[in-house]
């Protein structure tokens, strides 16, 4: 939980995506907004859109207020409000727009804000506030509910069906998601304890949010500007902002770099690189899946230059069996596993269906 480049980086290319994403969807959007606070638009907008726009403004005040009311000063609250949901747009994009169903940014808007910030301007206890709320709901943004529903949608804009049926039926299946999930997993935490073969969850995650506070302290305490850190509120955190010199040089460039890769596919239609780059190349997430994108790229680009389209539908049911057969092959693993633990009473050998 502090700035460093690679995070600059991501950062950077987050919030270059979500700016050009306004950009382009820019009149949508407003006229969404108005219709949304009851405004005429010369747009003609869905009722499905204004709803949505009426629920998330709500939800986003409620969230905000919730976050002001374990003691962050609202102007801190409200921007880590907004960094949530660039961070959460942004990965339904990438998921609707690329297929990329593997996305672990590790963004947190409390890195975000102590980069530009300074811990100068923050004080130990609000960054201890952000730090805890982060751990609590941030901490692994890959398995979150808004970009799998994203993708959701997306399918069923693609296949021109009735988003108000499917949404009611996904409703439906997380309700009843919970109801199971919540009982049982209560249940095996009380029978077995802790998980401890999920290091990162239970050795690693609940000691970033004190460890990064201690730092925080000690840090100020040699600069001997503690009791000057904990004193500040309000708009003076911002008045005194000392950003951190390399989170903001790398967050920069990635904003430069997103911009510059997005007028160009804007604007010249053989533009051969895709912003997106900026977002995933760092982290675990891309190390694991660049190549097999990269494979798939590959194989599409050869036959459908050699082979043209009737070539690319053929091989269509090929390539979904592909992915069918690794599908079938994890579930295979699992109960495979689940008959040697029943006729031995070992744990199974470790097997990871994904890369995490």
């Amino acid at each position: 939980l502090s700035p460093r480049i690679e995070q600059g980086l991501v950062f950077g290319g987050y919030i270059g995506f979500f700016a050009a994403m306004l950009y382009t969807g820019r009149h949508f959007y407003g006229s969404v907004l108005r219709r949304a606070c009851g405004l005429r638009s010369s747009e003609n907008v869905g009722a499905c859109s204004i709803w949505g726009m009426r629920v998330f403004l709500v939800g986003f005040a409620v969230f905000v207020a919730d976050i002001a009311l374990l003691g962050l000063d609202w102007q801190l609250a409200l921007l880590y409000g907004l960094l949530t949901v660039v961070i959460f747009a942004v990965m339904g994009r990438i998921i609707a727009e690329t297929g990329l169903f593997f996305i672990a940014p590790y963004l947190y808007p409390c890195v975000f804000i102590l980069g530009f910030v300074g811990d100068q301007s923050l004080g130990p206890r609000a960054l201890m506030i952000m730090f805890i709320l982060t751990c609590m709901v941030l901490i692994d943004p890959r398995e979150t509910f808004m970009p799998y529903m994203m993708n959701t949608v997306k399918l069923i804009d693609d296949n021109r069906l009735r988003l108000g049926r499917t949404t009611m039926l996904s409703l439906a299946a997380v309700f009843v998601g919970l109801a199971v999930a919540v009982p049982v997993t209560l249940y095996f935490a009380y029978d077995r304890g802790v998980n401890w073969e999920d290091g990162f969850a239970t050795k690693a995650v609940p000691v970033y949010a004190a460890e990064g506070a201690i730092r925080a302290r000690t840090r100020l305490m040699a600069q001997d500007t503690l009791a000057q850190a904990e004193s500040v509120r309000g708009w003076g955190r911002f008045a005194g902002m000392k950003p951190d010199r390399r989170f903001m040089i790398s967050f920069g460039v990635a904003v430069a770099g997103v911009i510059l890769f997005s007028v160009g596919r804007l604007h010249f239609a053989r533009w051969p690189l895709h912003p997106v780059m900026f977002l995933v190349w760092p982290g675990y997430a891309g190390y694991m899946m660049a190549w097999s994108f990269l494979g798939g790229c590959f194989i599409k680009t050869m036959v459908t230059r050699y082979g043209g389209v009737q070539s690319y539908q053929r091989l269509k049911p090929f390539m979904f069996g592909l992915i069918a057969g690794d599908v079938i092959a994890g579930l295979l693993v699992i109960i495979m596993g689940l008959i040697y633990n029943l006729h031995t009473g070992n744990l199974p050998k470790t097997y990871w269906v994904l890369p995490g």
